[in-house]
């Protein structure tokens, strides 16, 4: 026997969670078959999306009329196509969790 391998532990069984992944046995279920951490990963991805996409549309527009001197029509046109970029990837995630594929 190899000397690395004589103290180890038995590694934990695993189970089937879905879609070809695999969590530790006994771990808690929460909705659409996640478990609690996946899930909380899950909302806070949510909220830097919205963050994110909201910026990019404004810095984005800012940097276009600076650019073109164009006022500040393509920042607010931009901006506004950043928060619902935000709000549709909110609306289809919250869809998809709500109705998870089989």
């Amino acid at each position: 026997m190899h000397p690395m391998k004589r103290n180890r532990p038995p590694h934990p069984p695993l189970e089937s969670a879905g879609g070809g992944t695999f969590t530790p046995a006994g771990s808690r279920k929460t909705v659409a078959g996640q478990t609690v951490w996946q899930g909380l990963a899950t909302m806070g991805s949510l909220g830097f999306t919205l963050v994110g996409c909201t910026f990019l549309g404004l810095v984005a527009g800012y940097n276009l009329d600076r650019w073109l001197g164009s006022g500040p029509w393509l920042t607010v046109l931009l901006l506004l196509l950043g928060i619902s970029a935000g709000f549709l990837n909110i609306f289809l995630t919250a869809a998809r969790l709500r109705n998870p594929p089989r």
